[in-house]
């Protein structure tokens, strides 16, 4: 139902030759204007979770939203996306596995008509004070349509005065009652503190905020009226002085087990912004104790999947799978397993020392240098000297030629020879060895009398044949070409 205030007939009589279109906000409608955006994020301390939002305005309805959300990797490890107290009844889908790209996406039964964030994404960083990575938006959709506005962030490491920070291994059991305390390494010359704190709402139930020794003399004005939402209010009239526990909040835990939340350290100003603070956001996991998957380490000990035997932290990590094996997102994947010096990265075979890109190609049927081929080596480029002619041992014999696995000997007599103009495709008359292993050879034939016998030998190995050539000056024609030709030839 739509209701007109009074007068608006008279306006349409003098106002005929106009046409006013006016267009209401509508549940399911994103235009131009609707924002998704991502803040700065310049009070990080190193080594810390790091709890990034992506915001949205919601005028106009928001159902849904999908992105993309670029970062560098040598700066981030992306550990999980967690809907936020906006849209804690909305379904998430997400996307961790492409290296300096996350992405999302959320759906809502009801439109979301409050703007704020809609989503968090966890990260972990593992860099030094004044490192930054830009966080930057694309394939944004709002409501399936492409038409918002985007603001893209960042997140720089900070050294601040005074570190904020929760545990990062928080876990109780659903329904129980659990105290996680906010500390602070250095409180010297405080007055006064305004802190936001964000966690899922879907997990936890904030109960209450006590002050601690450090704090006692300070009063204390918590807020705890929006789900997912603490604010607080810490003021004295002399500084306080120390450092350790600062405040400790009660939780009462109304997830599942499985579940879990960062706690989401928002703000904090800090002598009105005269104190410069860095935070280390905290976590939370929902969990029994139990052991579901047998590796003897459960989720309350820091199981990262305890559905998975092979993932419990203490687990040595496997180099280049894809899998967190020791549930430690800042150890490297990029692995060098057999200590071969080269990473499982570049290493075909990193259980293999003698299997890497610096190894020599053999013929063995294994591709011994990483190149993708098997036994593609080069033949034998030397040629063979043969020793000569002995009745009283072998017949004939000849030194190992490097890289050679094989000879082959063709046979032919002299007469022949020197009847086609030394022609071996029309002189050989016999392969002796095709591709023997030996470095000798026994012949009990005997030459016609008043002739002789010729003889050629060629390495080989895996790669191909070797040659038959002399080096001499005095040959005449291409033996290889030739001896090959023959019918009889060793090929």
């Amino acid at each position: 139902m739509v209701r007109y205030g009074m007068g608006r007939e008279r306006w349409l009589v003098f106002a005929t030759a106009v046409l006013l279109v006016v267009v209401v906000g509508a549940p399911g409608l994103a235009v131009a204007g609707d924002r998704v955006s991502v803040p700065g994020q310049r009070d990080v301390a190193v080594g810390s979770l790091v709890v990034v939002p992506v915001e949205a305005s919601a005028e106009l309805g928001i159902e849904s939203a999908s992105f993309g959300l670029e970062y560098s990797g040598d700066l981030l490890t992306p550990l999980a996306v967690y809907t936020t107290p906006l849209t804690r009844d909305f379904d998430l889908g997400f996307d961790l596995e492409t290296p300096g790209d996350v992405s999302v996406e959320i759906r809502g039964r009801q439109p979301l008509f409050e703007s704020g964030a809609i989503v968090w994404v966890l990260f972990r960083n593992h860099g030094a004070v004044g490192d930054r990575t830009e966080l930057t938006l694309h394939d944004v959709l709002l409501n399936d349509a492409d038409s918002a506005v985007l603001k893209s962030g960042y997140v720089e490491l900070d050294a601040g005065q005074v570190v904020l920070s929760f545990a990062t291994d928080l876990t109780a059991a659903t329904e129980e009652v659990f105290t996680a305390t906010m500390s602070a390494d250095d409180v010297t010359g405080i007055l006064a503190m305004d802190i936001r704190v964000e966690y899922d709402p879907l997990v936890l139930q904030a109960l209450s905020v006590v002050r601690t020794p450090i704090s006692q003399s300070f009063t204390l004005t918590p807020n705890l009226n929006t789900p997912g939402v603490i604010q607080i209010s810490l003021f004295g009239t002399q500084p306080l002085a120390g450092s350790g526990p600062l405040l400790d909040i009660d939780f009462e835990v109304v997830g599942s087990t499985g579940q879990s939340t960062p706690i989401d350290l928002v703000s904090a100003g800090v002598n009105e912004g005269a104190i410069v603070a860095v935070f280390e956001d905290g976590f939370f996991s929902v969990c029994d104790g139990t052991d579901a998957d047998g590796d003897t380490v459960s989720l309350c000990e820091g199981d990262c999947d305890d559905d998975d035997g092979g993932r419990f932290p203490g687990n040595p990590e496997i180099g280049c799978d894809g899998i967190d094996q020791d549930c430690d997102a800042l150890t490297s994947d990029i692995l060098d397993g057999d200590n071969d010096t080269f990473a499982c990265d570049l290493d075909c075979r990193d259980d293999i020392p003698s299997i890497n890109p610096g190894a020599e190609e053999v013929c063995d049927g294994i591709d011994n240098d990483c190149d993708l081929g098997i036994d593609n080596v080069p033949p034998p480029v030397d040629l063979v000297q043969v020793d000569g002619i002995d009745e009283a041992g072998p017949t004939l014999s000849w030194p190992a030629v490097a890289a050679a696995t094989g000879y082959d000997v063709l046979r032919g007599n002299l007469s022949d020879l020197r009847s086609s103009g030394g022609d071996f495709t029309q002189a050989t008359e016999i392969c002796l060895a095709d591709d023997a292993t030996d470095t000798f050879i026994d012949d009990t034939a005997s030459p016609p009398a008043s002739d002789g016998f010729w003889y050629l030998v060629r390495p080989a190995n895996c790669g191909g044949s070797g040659s038959y050539e002399s080096d001499g000056v005095s040959q005449d024609g291409l033996r290889d070409v030739e001896a090959n030709a023959s019918p009889q030839s060793c090929n």
